[in-house]
Protein backbone atom coordinates (compact mmCIF):
# COMPACT_ATOMS: atom_id res chain seq x y z
CA UNK A 1 0.00 0.00 0.00
CA UNK A 2 2.76 2.59 -0.54
CA UNK A 3 1.63 5.80 -1.92
CA UNK A 4 4.24 8.38 -3.59
CA UNK A 5 2.93 11.64 -2.36
CA UNK A 6 5.03 13.40 -4.09
CA UNK A 7 6.59 15.05 -0.50
CA UNK A 8 10.25 14.71 0.47
CA UNK A 9 10.38 13.60 4.09
CA UNK A 10 13.75 10.97 3.86
CA UNK A 11 15.76 13.67 6.22
CA UNK A 12 13.06 12.99 8.82
CA UNK A 13 13.85 9.06 8.38
CA UNK A 14 16.44 8.86 11.55
CA UNK A 15 14.44 6.81 14.08
CA UNK A 16 14.57 3.01 14.27
CA UNK A 17 11.33 3.19 15.53
CA UNK A 18 9.10 3.33 13.02
CA UNK A 19 6.11 2.11 14.13
CA UNK A 20 2.94 4.83 14.27
CA UNK A 21 -0.60 3.84 16.14
CA UNK A 22 -3.76 5.38 14.40
CA UNK A 23 -6.89 6.29 16.01
CA UNK A 24 -10.17 6.49 14.41
CA UNK A 25 -13.64 5.85 15.57
CA UNK A 26 -14.72 1.99 15.54
CA UNK A 27 -16.68 1.12 11.79
CA UNK A 28 -16.93 -1.66 11.10
CA UNK A 29 -20.08 -1.16 8.62
CA UNK A 30 -19.10 2.50 7.20
CA UNK A 31 -17.68 3.00 3.96
CA UNK A 32 -16.56 6.62 4.80
CA UNK A 33 -14.75 5.47 8.12
CA UNK A 34 -12.84 2.51 6.74
CA UNK A 35 -11.90 4.47 3.53
CA UNK A 36 -10.22 7.33 5.49
CA UNK A 37 -8.79 4.79 8.01
CA UNK A 38 -7.35 2.85 4.94
CA UNK A 39 -6.05 6.22 3.21
CA UNK A 40 -4.55 7.51 6.99
CA UNK A 41 -2.62 4.19 6.96
CA UNK A 42 -1.61 4.73 3.51
CA UNK A 43 -0.21 8.06 3.68
CA UNK A 44 2.19 6.97 6.86
CA UNK A 45 3.33 4.29 4.82
CA UNK A 46 3.80 6.68 1.99
CA UNK A 47 6.73 8.16 4.61
CA UNK A 48 8.11 4.73 5.40
CA UNK A 49 6.44 4.39 8.17
CA UNK A 50 4.67 1.04 9.96
CA UNK A 51 1.34 2.17 11.39
CA UNK A 52 -1.06 0.05 12.57
CA UNK A 53 -4.85 0.74 13.17
CA UNK A 54 -5.62 0.27 17.42
CA UNK A 55 -8.93 -0.66 17.66
CA UNK A 56 -10.37 -0.29 20.98
CA UNK A 57 -12.70 -2.60 22.49
CA UNK A 58 -13.10 -1.13 25.99
CA UNK A 59 -14.40 -3.90 28.25
CA UNK A 60 -17.90 -2.78 29.67
CA UNK A 61 -20.68 -4.39 31.04
CA UNK A 62 -23.76 -4.68 29.09
CA UNK A 63 -25.78 -2.53 31.79
CA UNK A 64 -23.79 1.04 30.49
CA UNK A 65 -25.95 1.61 27.27
CA UNK A 66 -29.72 0.26 28.23
CA UNK A 67 -30.39 -1.28 24.41
CA UNK A 68 -27.15 -3.58 25.51
CA UNK A 69 -29.02 -4.08 29.16
CA UNK A 70 -32.04 -5.12 26.84
CA UNK A 71 -30.39 -7.39 24.37
CA UNK A 72 -28.17 -9.31 27.75
CA UNK A 73 -31.72 -9.86 29.61
CA UNK A 74 -32.86 -11.46 25.51
CA UNK A 75 -29.39 -13.73 26.06
CA UNK A 76 -27.54 -12.12 23.44
CA UNK A 77 -24.11 -11.95 22.84
CA UNK A 78 -21.62 -9.10 21.65
CA UNK A 79 -23.92 -6.01 20.88
CA UNK A 80 -24.45 -5.07 17.42
CA UNK A 81 -24.95 -1.66 15.94
CA UNK A 82 -27.59 -1.21 13.86
CA UNK A 83 -25.85 -1.13 11.04
CA UNK A 84 -23.74 -4.37 11.82
CA UNK A 85 -26.99 -5.81 12.32
CA UNK A 86 -28.83 -5.25 9.65
CA UNK A 87 -25.85 -6.28 7.05
CA UNK A 88 -25.78 -9.40 4.70
CA UNK A 89 -23.18 -12.26 5.24
CA UNK A 90 -21.85 -10.98 1.74
CA UNK A 91 -21.67 -7.23 2.51
CA UNK A 92 -19.93 -8.33 6.35
CA UNK A 93 -17.39 -10.90 3.96
CA UNK A 94 -16.62 -7.54 1.46
CA UNK A 95 -16.17 -5.35 4.73
CA UNK A 96 -14.02 -7.96 5.99
CA UNK A 97 -12.00 -8.55 2.55
CA UNK A 98 -11.20 -4.84 2.82
CA UNK A 99 -10.13 -4.97 6.65
CA UNK A 100 -7.59 -7.42 5.76
CA UNK A 101 -5.75 -4.34 4.04
CA UNK A 102 -5.13 -2.70 7.30
CA UNK A 103 -2.88 -3.44 9.62
CA UNK A 104 -4.63 -3.90 13.09
CA UNK A 105 -4.25 -4.38 16.97
CA UNK A 106 -7.01 -5.00 19.26
CA UNK A 107 -6.90 -3.12 22.31
CA UNK A 108 -9.17 -3.33 25.09
CA UNK A 109 -7.94 -0.67 27.46
CA UNK A 110 -5.82 2.41 27.08
CA UNK A 111 -3.25 1.38 30.13
CA UNK A 112 -2.45 -1.85 27.42
CA UNK A 113 -0.62 0.45 25.47
CA UNK A 114 2.89 1.35 26.23
CA UNK A 115 3.46 4.36 24.24
CA UNK A 116 7.22 3.82 23.76
CA UNK A 117 6.91 1.09 21.49
CA UNK A 118 5.42 4.04 18.63
CA UNK A 119 6.99 6.72 17.10
CA UNK A 120 3.68 8.90 17.00
CA UNK A 121 -0.21 7.99 17.42
CA UNK A 122 -2.52 10.11 15.52
CA UNK A 123 -6.04 10.34 15.64
CA UNK A 124 -8.94 11.46 12.96
CA UNK A 125 -10.00 11.66 10.43
CA UNK A 126 -13.78 10.65 11.09
CA UNK A 127 -15.90 12.55 14.09
CA UNK A 128 -13.79 11.71 16.70
CA UNK A 129 -14.26 14.89 18.58
CA UNK A 130 -17.77 14.83 18.52
CA UNK A 131 -18.99 14.89 21.52
CA UNK A 132 -22.34 12.81 20.99
CA UNK A 133 -20.48 10.44 19.15
CA UNK A 134 -18.22 9.41 22.55
CA UNK A 135 -21.32 9.25 24.58
CA UNK A 136 -22.56 6.56 22.22
CA UNK A 137 -25.83 8.51 21.54
CA UNK A 138 -27.21 10.09 18.67
CA UNK A 139 -28.33 12.91 20.71
CA UNK A 140 -26.58 13.11 23.94
CA UNK A 141 -29.12 14.42 25.87
CA UNK A 142 -29.00 14.97 29.39
CA UNK A 143 -30.66 12.13 30.79
CA UNK A 144 -28.43 9.59 28.93
CA UNK A 145 -25.82 11.49 29.97
CA UNK A 146 -26.90 11.29 33.48
CA UNK A 147 -27.42 7.24 32.73
CA UNK A 148 -23.71 6.70 31.73
CA UNK A 149 -22.01 9.15 34.89
CA UNK A 150 -24.18 6.56 36.88
CA UNK A 151 -23.59 3.11 35.64
CA UNK A 152 -20.03 3.66 34.42
CA UNK A 153 -18.58 7.00 34.97
CA UNK A 154 -15.26 5.87 33.59
CA UNK A 155 -16.69 5.76 30.10
CA UNK A 156 -16.85 9.82 28.66
CA UNK A 157 -13.00 10.11 30.56
CA UNK A 158 -11.86 6.87 29.04
CA UNK A 159 -13.04 7.93 25.28
CA UNK A 160 -11.62 11.31 25.76
CA UNK A 161 -8.40 9.85 26.72
CA UNK A 162 -8.70 7.48 23.56
CA UNK A 163 -9.62 10.03 21.23
CA UNK A 164 -7.60 13.08 22.37
CA UNK A 165 -4.23 10.66 23.08
CA UNK A 166 -3.83 10.87 26.51
CA UNK A 167 -2.16 7.74 27.17
CA UNK A 168 0.74 8.97 24.33
CA UNK A 169 3.71 11.77 24.87
CA UNK A 170 2.78 14.90 23.97
CA UNK A 171 5.40 15.29 21.04
CA UNK A 172 3.85 12.05 19.73
CA UNK A 173 0.46 12.83 19.07
CA UNK A 174 -0.92 13.89 15.45
CA UNK A 175 -3.92 14.84 14.65
CA UNK A 176 -4.72 14.17 11.11
CA UNK A 177 -7.70 16.20 9.91
CA UNK A 178 -10.10 14.91 12.90
CA UNK A 179 -13.59 16.35 12.29
CA UNK A 180 -16.26 17.46 15.44
CA UNK A 181 -18.92 16.93 12.91
CA UNK A 182 -21.23 19.67 14.69
CA UNK A 183 -21.82 23.72 14.06
CA UNK A 184 -22.39 24.61 17.51
CA UNK A 185 -21.90 22.88 21.12
CA UNK A 186 -23.05 23.93 24.38
CA UNK A 187 -21.26 25.56 27.01
CA UNK A 188 -19.81 22.09 28.37
CA UNK A 189 -18.73 20.26 25.40
CA UNK A 190 -16.86 23.57 24.26
CA UNK A 191 -15.12 23.30 27.67
CA UNK A 192 -14.56 19.44 27.12
CA UNK A 193 -13.40 20.36 23.83
CA UNK A 194 -10.92 23.30 25.17
CA UNK A 195 -9.38 20.46 27.84
CA UNK A 196 -8.93 18.04 25.43
CA UNK A 197 -7.24 20.00 22.36
CA UNK A 198 -5.06 21.66 25.21
CA UNK A 199 -2.33 18.67 24.82
CA UNK A 200 -1.56 18.89 21.68
CA UNK A 201 1.71 21.20 20.19
CA UNK A 202 -0.48 21.67 16.63
CA UNK A 203 -4.04 21.19 15.71
CA UNK A 204 -5.79 20.06 12.24
CA UNK A 205 -9.10 19.69 11.52
CA UNK A 206 -11.10 18.93 8.59
CA UNK A 207 -13.75 21.92 8.18
CA UNK A 208 -13.70 25.00 8.87
CA UNK A 209 -16.55 25.31 11.49
CA UNK A 210 -13.90 22.93 13.49
CA UNK A 211 -11.39 25.41 13.66
CA UNK A 212 -13.50 28.33 14.87
CA UNK A 213 -15.10 26.34 18.21
CA UNK A 214 -11.31 25.45 18.70
CA UNK A 215 -10.59 28.98 18.46
CA UNK A 216 -13.34 30.15 20.46
CA UNK A 217 -12.92 27.84 23.53
CA UNK A 218 -9.56 27.57 23.80
CA UNK A 219 -7.77 30.41 21.85
CA UNK A 220 -5.39 28.06 19.98
CA UNK A 221 -5.17 27.92 15.91
CA UNK A 222 -5.91 24.77 14.06
CA UNK A 223 -5.12 24.14 10.45
CA UNK A 224 -7.65 23.73 8.06
CA UNK A 225 -7.00 20.47 6.22
CA UNK A 226 -8.61 18.10 3.92
CA UNK A 227 -10.09 14.37 4.59
CA UNK A 228 -7.07 11.62 4.55
CA UNK A 229 -9.04 9.55 1.27
CA UNK A 230 -8.33 13.52 -0.65
CA UNK A 231 -4.54 13.16 0.24
CA UNK A 232 -4.31 9.53 -1.88
CA UNK A 233 -3.64 9.54 -5.11
CA UNK A 234 -6.45 8.35 -7.49
CA UNK A 235 -4.19 6.01 -9.19
CA UNK A 236 -3.99 4.26 -5.50
CA UNK A 237 -7.35 4.00 -5.11
CA UNK A 238 -8.08 2.07 -8.51
CA UNK A 239 -5.80 -0.10 -7.49
CA UNK A 240 -7.79 -0.95 -4.35
CA UNK A 241 -11.48 -0.92 -6.48
CA UNK A 242 -13.43 -4.11 -6.61
CA UNK A 243 -16.19 -3.63 -9.81
CA UNK A 244 -17.40 -7.67 -8.83
CA UNK A 245 -21.26 -5.84 -7.59
CA UNK A 246 -20.61 -3.02 -10.65
CA UNK A 247 -23.20 -2.83 -13.54
CA UNK A 248 -21.73 -3.10 -17.22
CA UNK A 249 -24.41 -0.49 -18.29
CA UNK A 250 -25.42 3.00 -17.34
CA UNK A 251 -26.40 3.79 -13.84
CA UNK A 252 -27.28 6.11 -11.33
CA UNK A 253 -25.52 5.63 -7.84
CA UNK A 254 -28.07 7.14 -5.24
CA UNK A 255 -25.97 6.31 -2.03
CA UNK A 256 -27.91 8.14 0.68
CA UNK A 257 -27.58 7.69 4.99
CA UNK A 258 -29.90 9.68 5.77
CA UNK A 259 -34.04 9.55 5.34
CA UNK A 260 -35.31 9.84 1.83
CA UNK A 261 -36.83 13.16 1.46
CA UNK A 262 -38.56 14.80 -1.44
CA UNK A 263 -35.70 16.90 -2.15
CA UNK A 264 -33.99 13.70 -1.95
CA UNK A 265 -36.56 11.99 -5.00
CA UNK A 266 -36.57 14.55 -6.66
CA UNK A 267 -32.80 15.06 -7.59
CA UNK A 268 -33.07 11.37 -8.14
CA UNK A 269 -35.32 11.40 -10.02
CA UNK A 270 -33.96 14.10 -12.61
CA UNK A 271 -30.30 12.70 -12.45
CA UNK A 272 -32.03 9.30 -13.63
CA UNK A 273 -34.14 11.19 -16.55
CA UNK A 274 -37.61 9.80 -14.42
CA UNK A 275 -36.38 6.65 -14.21
CA UNK A 276 -35.03 5.81 -17.56
CA UNK A 277 -31.45 5.33 -16.33
CA UNK A 278 -31.04 2.26 -13.85
CA UNK A 279 -30.87 3.80 -10.27
CA UNK A 280 -28.43 1.61 -8.17
CA UNK A 281 -29.35 2.21 -4.00
CA UNK A 282 -26.88 2.27 -1.73
CA UNK A 283 -26.53 2.78 1.72
CA UNK A 284 -24.64 1.68 5.26
CA UNK A 285 -27.83 -0.37 6.17
CA UNK A 286 -27.84 -3.49 4.15
CA UNK A 287 -31.65 -2.78 2.63
CA UNK A 288 -33.28 -5.28 0.32
CA UNK A 289 -32.13 -4.71 -3.39
CA UNK A 290 -28.68 -2.83 -2.70
CA UNK A 291 -25.60 -4.80 -3.65
CA UNK A 292 -23.09 -6.19 -1.26
CA UNK A 293 -20.86 -4.25 -1.52
CA UNK A 294 -17.57 -3.47 1.02
CA UNK A 295 -15.56 -0.59 0.71
CA UNK A 296 -14.17 -1.90 -2.05
CA UNK A 297 -16.70 -2.30 -4.39
CA UNK A 298 -17.74 1.33 -3.15
CA UNK A 299 -14.95 2.92 -4.63
CA UNK A 300 -16.01 0.98 -7.75
CA UNK A 301 -19.83 1.68 -8.11
CA UNK A 302 -18.65 5.38 -7.27
CA UNK A 303 -15.86 6.27 -10.11
CA UNK A 304 -18.06 4.05 -12.81
CA UNK A 305 -21.56 5.80 -12.20
CA UNK A 306 -22.95 7.45 -14.59
CA UNK A 307 -24.24 10.06 -11.71
CA UNK A 308 -23.64 9.84 -8.55
CA UNK A 309 -27.00 11.45 -5.67
CA UNK A 310 -25.89 11.73 -2.59
CA UNK A 311 -25.83 13.19 1.48
CA UNK A 312 -22.54 11.92 2.08
CA UNK A 313 -19.15 13.44 2.57
CA UNK A 314 -16.81 10.67 1.22
CA UNK A 315 -19.31 9.68 -1.38
CA UNK A 316 -18.45 13.31 -2.28
CA UNK A 317 -14.83 13.47 -2.07
CA UNK A 318 -15.08 10.04 -4.18
CA UNK A 319 -17.05 11.51 -6.71
CA UNK A 320 -15.04 14.56 -7.18
CA UNK A 321 -11.68 12.52 -7.35
CA UNK A 322 -12.80 10.61 -10.32
CA UNK A 323 -14.95 13.49 -11.77
CA UNK A 324 -18.12 11.76 -11.92
CA UNK A 325 -21.26 13.73 -12.76
CA UNK A 326 -22.45 14.49 -8.58
CA UNK A 327 -25.71 15.86 -7.01
CA UNK A 328 -25.38 16.42 -3.29
CA UNK A 329 -28.59 16.67 -1.08
CA UNK A 330 -28.54 17.78 2.17
CA UNK A 331 -29.29 14.95 5.14
CA UNK A 332 -32.59 14.41 5.69
CA UNK A 333 -33.80 13.19 9.48
CA UNK A 334 -33.54 14.58 12.76
CA UNK A 335 -31.08 16.10 13.94
CA UNK A 336 -29.02 16.05 10.81
CA UNK A 337 -28.97 19.38 9.92
CA UNK A 338 -25.97 20.48 11.65
CA UNK A 339 -23.79 17.76 9.80
CA UNK A 340 -23.55 19.69 6.54
CA UNK A 341 -20.99 21.32 7.77
CA UNK A 342 -18.53 19.17 6.56
CA UNK A 343 -19.80 18.96 3.52
CA UNK A 344 -19.91 22.67 2.65
CA UNK A 345 -16.59 22.80 4.16
CA UNK A 346 -15.83 20.08 1.04
CA UNK A 347 -17.72 22.05 -1.63
CA UNK A 348 -16.32 25.45 -1.34
CA UNK A 349 -12.68 23.90 -0.67
CA UNK A 350 -13.58 21.97 -4.21
CA UNK A 351 -15.40 24.74 -5.99
CA UNK A 352 -17.78 22.57 -6.56
CA UNK A 353 -20.81 24.36 -4.64
CA UNK A 354 -22.64 24.32 -8.05
CA UNK A 355 -23.50 20.52 -7.30
CA UNK A 356 -25.91 20.87 -4.16
CA UNK A 357 -28.94 20.31 -4.83
CA UNK A 358 -32.04 22.60 -3.49
CA UNK A 359 -35.50 21.18 -3.61
CA UNK A 360 -37.33 23.66 -6.25
CA UNK A 361 -34.15 24.67 -8.28
CA UNK A 362 -34.00 23.51 -11.96
CA UNK A 363 -31.29 20.58 -12.73
CA UNK A 364 -28.12 21.88 -13.90
CA UNK A 365 -26.43 18.86 -15.56
CA UNK A 366 -23.64 20.81 -16.84
CA UNK A 367 -22.95 21.70 -13.59
CA UNK A 368 -22.84 18.40 -12.15
CA UNK A 369 -20.80 17.54 -14.60
CA UNK A 370 -18.37 19.90 -14.44
CA UNK A 371 -14.96 19.61 -12.77
CA UNK A 372 -12.52 22.23 -14.06
CA UNK A 373 -9.88 23.04 -11.77
CA UNK A 374 -11.14 20.62 -9.37
CA UNK A 375 -7.89 17.97 -9.84
CA UNK A 376 -5.69 21.41 -9.07
CA UNK A 377 -7.77 21.98 -6.07
CA UNK A 378 -6.94 18.07 -4.76
CA UNK A 379 -3.95 18.63 -5.38
CA UNK A 380 -3.60 21.93 -3.36
CA UNK A 381 -5.26 20.37 -0.53
CA UNK A 382 -2.73 16.79 -1.42
CA UNK A 383 0.12 19.28 -0.58
CA UNK A 384 -1.34 21.73 2.53
CA UNK A 385 -2.14 18.14 4.11
CA UNK A 386 1.01 16.43 3.49
CA UNK A 387 2.90 20.01 4.26
CA UNK A 388 1.21 19.98 7.74
CA UNK A 389 2.17 16.90 8.38
CA UNK A 390 5.80 17.20 7.97
CA UNK A 391 5.87 20.46 10.27
CA UNK A 392 4.35 18.02 12.80
CA UNK A 393 7.31 15.45 12.30
CA UNK A 394 9.89 18.19 11.82
CA UNK A 395 9.18 19.71 15.23
CA UNK A 396 10.27 16.12 16.83
CA UNK A 397 13.34 16.33 14.62
CA UNK A 398 12.55 12.87 13.27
Amino acid sequence: MAILLGVRLTSLYKQSNRRVGVITLPGDSNYGNRLQLYASVAIWQSLGYDPEYLDWRRKTSPLVHPKRFVRSLLGGSRPLDGNEAARSKERTSAFERFGRLIPTKLVTSTSSIDSSDYSYFSTGSDQVWNPHSLMISCDASPYKRAYFNAVDPHELRDNMSWFFLGFAARDQRVTMAPSIGQDSLTKEELAWLADGVDNFDSLSVREARGAELIRSCSGREAMVVCDPTLAVEKSAWISVADDRVTPLGDYVLAYILGQQTEETEAAISLASLDGKIPVVQLSDRSLPGEPDAGPAEFISLVSHAGHVVTDSFHASVFASIFERPLTIVRRGGQGTGAMFSRLESLTKTLGIEDKVFHAGMAFDAPASEDYEGVAEAIAQERRRFMSYLAGCLERRGW
